[in-house]
Order: C-alpha cells, then sequence, then structure tokens
C-alpha cells in the first residue's frame, strides 16, 4: 500500500515529518534511481483460468464454442496434476504481463480450484478465486448434484478463509 509518493526529495522541507497512517508503527521508504519508474499492477476481473488451454480458439457461435472447447477441457481438470501444469501456466502469464490482481474462475472440481488457489497464493498475485457451479445445462462430467455443489463450495471457501488466516490475512 502507499500511502503518499513524493517525486522529489528535494521538494522536502529539511523538518518535515508526515504523520503516519491509521494502525502503522513504522513508513518503509524506497528510493528510486533516475532510470527507474513506479507503474501499478493490472487487475483483471474475469479469468475463466481453465479456458486458458485454448485461449483464442475458435471462431463460432458460443454454443458450438462450449460444446467444442470448453466443456471437454474443462472435463480434464477433474485431474489434479493436469490442472496444476495448467493453472501454474495462466497464473504466471498473468504476472507476466503485469496482472498483479485477478478474479479466477475455476471448474466445477474442488480439488482443482484448490490447486488455482494455491498456485495463485504462492505465485504472490492477489486473487480471488471462485469454484464454479453447474447442477443444470451442462454436460454429462460437468454437471454436479445441487447439494454437493453447496457442500463443495462451503468447503472451498472455509479452505481460503484457512490458509488466508495462516498467512496473515483477514479471512
Amino acid at each position: 500500500v502507499i500511502d503518499f509518493l513524493v517525486t522529489d526529495a528535494n521538494d522536502i522541507p529539511g523538518d518535515f515529518k508526515a504523520p503516519l497512517p491509521s494502525g502503522r508503527s513504522r513508513v518503509h521508504t524506497l528510493t528510486m534511481g533516475s532510470n527507474q519508474f513506479m507503474m501499478p499492477g493490472l487487475i483483471d476481473t474475469h479469468v475463466h483460468a481453465p479456458q486458458y488451454v485454448f485461449a483464442g480458439v475458435g471462431r463460432i457461435p458460443l454454443i458450438e464454442w462450449l460444446e467444442q472447447y470448453a466443456f471437454p477441457t474443462e472435463k480434464q481438470f477433474a485431474d489434479v496434476r493436469y490442472a496444476e501444469s495448467h493453472y501454474e501456466a495462466v497464473v504466471n502469464r498473468l504476472l507476466g504481463m503485469g496482472t498483479t490482481t485477478a478474479s479466477y474462475f475455476g471448474t466445477i472440481h474442488y480439488d482443482s480450484t484448490i490447486v488455482l488457489a494455491d498456485t495463485v497464493r504462492r505465485a504472490g498475485q492477489r486473487g480471488l478465486i471462485g469454484k464454479v457451479n453447474m447442477d443444470v445445462n451442462s454436460p454429462d462430467g460437468l454437471v454436479e448434484e445441487t447439494q454437493q455443489s453447496m457442500d463443495e463450495t462451503e468447503l472451498f471457501v472455509k479452505h481460503l478463509q484457512k490458509q488466508d488466516a495462516a498467512h496473515g490475512g483477514t479471512g
């Protein structure tokens, strides 16, 4: 969190003392060289993480695209090892492009969506991660029983809250 930014230290009077922001006992100072600059991180508010596998593919009507690309690929995320390699790729790609915060959609698969959340945390990216819930109008292999979906979503939220607390977050 940047509480204030000084662009030229010569503009600060020698006796200047900035008040500390509420709840802070000290201020970290960063001095940058003349060839450095500060840039805010980008925020992506809508990332279908499993669809990264086939990004940019298929210029066909939506239902055909879902049936041909999205649904078959998302079924593969039932395999946690598949999820590990692909979720790491999408998180690293977004970070490499300057996206420091992202809102991710996983799949209906609880374990693989935990993998997505853990991958985001390990990479140091801020993430809002959701487990997808599909109990109607989906193909075989991507339909959940409503109660199972609700139970796994509750477990998912509790897992994230526990992880947050363990890493100093607010839960």
